[in-house]
């Protein structure tokens, strides 16, 4: 009735059952989210709409005097442009109204 199952390899035994034991750690570890390091900030975003005229040195130089990111030192916005383009994958030539930009708090 139950058929009985020997192991022949005993290496090979051990690896797979090393090997499915690391895969369920790695699982329970990614479902729980554990496996982020602690105290690892994540950035935090300010979103824009891009309007008709808009340039990215505006966006930048309008972004940097805002309030809101008033935590944001900076005094040349070159940096912020750059950042900005490089966050969101657009250039002075790409930028279109209607996009959204995510500008960088910090």
């Amino acid at each position: 009735m139950f058929r009985r199952y020997r192991i022949v390899s005993r290496t090979r035994f051990i690896t797979f059952a090393l090997i499915c034991c690391l895969l369920l750690s790695a699982l329970v570890l990614a479902v729980s989210g554990q496996s982020d390091a602690e105290g690892e900030s994540r950035p935090e975003y300010h979103i824009v709409t891009v309007e008709e005229g808009d340039t990215l040195w505006e966006i930048a130089r309008c972004a940097s005097e805002d309030p809101a990111l008033s935590g944001r030192v900076t005094g040349d916005v070159r940096r912020l442009v750059y950042e900005i383009g490089a966050e969101n994958g657009v250039t002075a030539e790409t930028l279109m109204p209607g996009m959204q930009l995510r500008i960088p708090l910090a």
